[in-house]
């Protein structure tokens, strides 16, 4: 007997229904692979971390750029640097890949679905502008581009945006800046995730300062920055994490501008200006940005000198609390892994083979797999003897940190990428760093504080130079003793710089004004 017209509708509904809790099952697994390949790439299992990438984008409610996602990401510790070589040249061809699929994306989902620039990129000493360009390029389209009109008022609205995780940065450079913007000529917006109001407001310390807490979907953001109606945004960090790499793409204001916390340019379109300082760039810095570069007279942060004497900070400090030798000097690396560029281990063999007494002390932070990368390469390069001379340190408490900073004899800065925050920590007691001129400012920032100190012959050219002076502040007292007396006789010049407010003041007017 044939089917009646009301089995057939009940059927046709049940595969509907069977149909659609498929395509949810299926979806919902692509999301859970998605996931899983973010946990494999944390791990640094990329291989497996790109496999289940392409396994979740061929899913019903997969997509298609996530095929990409693993262009993401970026080892911390690299064996040699034929292996960073590979890398770079395998990044710029998975680039090219992604922007000849000519992807219908939309800038909602992004921060889900896309990826960013890793920010192991600044760390292996090469100017990224090109790729990160591509990386742009794959997703301006999606963004819509209008600009927000500019508003003639007698006070210009500053906005500061900063997400989770960068605040401790944001506030450490920037607080005295928010806190002593000229009110009679700015208005100061600081936009944050609802969880960091508490916190900033602890920090700052201001009650003219209006603090918009963002909160919701990357659209909702958008809107919320968008109608903090400022004259000029700037991101603290347009780069590592999606959120803070995607929301200048939305024009949240007429100008948008990074600065220090971004660590070289964005690369983003939509990003006006980059705000540096002479003191940090060379004389060829522009080729080096996407955005217009703007050099102040100033560091282009805010510092409050580190003091010992206090409760945390008592000053009887000593060796024997961190179990390093009662004798020999104390070389201290006190950077993230990621730094340890495989450069960095002829500089540490020939500083050890020098000075038979030193000992290497390096901070490894928390651990994963580039430890064991660079304890391997570590012994392929030292050797088992020298070695037995290096100090390995986990990722220490503040206040341990600081205590280890000022027994230190001498830092000394990877040949790639100088100390920022560091430099400071280590000026405060007076210690000396030891650091390498680049072409580009992250590898400037002692030089630059150097400079602005007016300490023009510390900053080193070459690797000899380099060498020669750590081997002679490790190994000589008295010239490290008149070392750093003259760093403590002119540090003032680099802590709590009202110059540096007042440079930012004349850089926002320009922007905005339209005269840079």
């Amino acid at each position: 007997m044939g089917l009646k017209c009301g089995q057939i509708i009940d059927a046709c509904l049940t595969l509907d229904h069977n149909l659609l809790q498929f395509q949810q099952r299926m979806s919902d697994l692509a999301s859970q692979l998605l996931s899983q390949g973010n946990k494999f790439a944390s791990q640094e299992q990329f291989a497996d971390a790109d496999r289940v990438f392409r396994a979740a984008a061929s899913l019903p409610g997969g997509r298609p750029i996530w095929n990409f996602k693993s262009l993401g990401f970026c080892q911390t510790v690299f064996p040699d640097e034929s292996s960073i070589d590979a890398y770079w040249q395998q990044l710029d061809q998975g680039l090219d890949q992604a922007l000849a699929e000519h992807f219908d994306l939309d800038w909602r989902t992004l921060p889900a679905d896309g990826f960013v620039p890793h920010f192991n990129l600044s760390h292996h000493g090469r100017c990224y502008k090109d790729i990160r360009a591509k990386f742009a390029r794959i997703f301006e389209p999606s963004f819509p581009q209008e600009r927000p009109a500019q508003k003639h008022r007698q006070r210009y609205r500053i906005g500061f945006l900063v997400f989770a995780g960068h605040e401790g940065g944001f506030l450490r450079g920037t607080a005295g800046i928010l806190k002593q913007l000229d009110r009679k000529r700015f208005e100061v917006v600081l936009l944050c995730p609802g969880s960091l109001v508490e916190r900033c407001r602890q920090s700052i310390r201001s009650d003219d300062i209006t603090i918009v807490p963002l909160g919701g979907t990357f659209e909702q953001l958008v809107e919320q920055a968008r109608d903090s109606d400022c004259d000029l945004i700037y991101h603290w960090k347009a780069g590592s994490d999606p959120w803070g790499y995607f929301m200048p793409f939305a024009r949240l204001a007429p100008i948008q501008c990074v600065s220090d916390g971004t660590h070289g340019t964005s690369g983003i379109p939509a990003v006006d200006y980059f705000l540096s300082s002479s003191f940090v760039e060379p004389n060829d810095a522009e080729q080096h940005y996407s955005e217009r570069l703007l050099c102040m007279n100033a560091m282009p942060t805010y510092q409050q000198q580190r003091r010992l004497g206090t409760a945390s900070l008592p000053e009887n400090a000593n060796r024997n609390e961190f179990g390093l030798p009662e004798q020999g000097s104390i070389y201290f690396c006190p950077h993230r892994p990621a730094k340890y560029h495989p450069s960095f281990d002829t500089i540490f063999r020939q500083i050890l083979e020098r000075d038979p007494q030193g000992h290497l002390v390096l901070l490894t932070g928390h651990k994963h797999h580039g430890i064991d990368v660079l304890q391997e390469r570590l012994q392929r390069n030292l050797g088992e003897t020298l070695l037995k001379r290096v100090v390995f340190f986990p990722q220490l408490p503040t206040d341990n940190y600081l205590r280890l900073m000022s027994l230190s004899t001498v830092v000394i800065d990877s040949p790639v990428y100088a100390g920022d925050l560091t430099l400071f920590d280590a000026f405060s007691f007076g210690v000396p760093e030891v650091t390498l001129s680049g072409r580009l400012c992250v590898q400037n920032f002692a030089t630059g504080a150097y400079n602005r100190m007016g300490l023009h012959d510390l900053p080193c050219q070459t690797i000899e130079q380099y060498v020669d002076l750590t081997v002679r502040l490790g190994t000589e007292p008295d010239f490290r003793h008149e070392v750093s007396r003259r760093i403590l006789e002119r540090n003032h010049l680099i802590f709590e710089d009202a110059d540096t407010v007042r440079e930012h003041e004349r850089l926002f007017e320009l922007m905005i004004e339209g005269g840079a």
